[in-house]
């Protein structure tokens, strides 16, 4: 999952929390159809879709109250689930769950070591 993904996913659970994309807009100053065009796929003129770029992370976490770089890490679902975690390296996949709080990172762990006695 690289960068734009997180974010995405991340847009999905701010208005999860605020429970519309009008409320994600108000909060965070922005255009509402802009946001609802990241989240429907709508495509640039380079056909590529819409994504979160750097500056609307930022003036969402700020509008949203969550800290600066929220945007940029996965975070534990409702249900207390991580989302799905892809790094191309040890080292990045250390520094992704560096960032998880401490208590998703316990759960995280803890599930890991129990799919591990499994396969013993």
């Amino acid at each position: 999952m690289d960068i734009k993904d997180i974010r995405l996913v991340n847009l999905k659970a701010l208005v999860a929390e605020f429970e519309t994309i009008a409320q994600v807009a108000r909060q965070s100053d922005t255009n509402e159809a802009y946001l609802s065009h990241i989240l429907n796929g709508v495509l640039l003129p380079s056909g590529r879709p819409r994504g979160v770029g750097h500056a609307l992370a930022r003036k969402l976490e700020q509008g949203c109250g969550k800290p600066t770089g929220w945007m940029d890490h996965p975070h534990p679902n409702g249900d207390g689930a991580i989302q799905r975690i892809e790094a191309s390296s040890l080292e990045e996949l250390a520094g992704i769950l560096g960032e998880l709080e401490t208590g998703a990172l316990h759960k995280l762990i803890t599930d890991a070591l129990a799919q591990h006695a499994k396969k013993a």
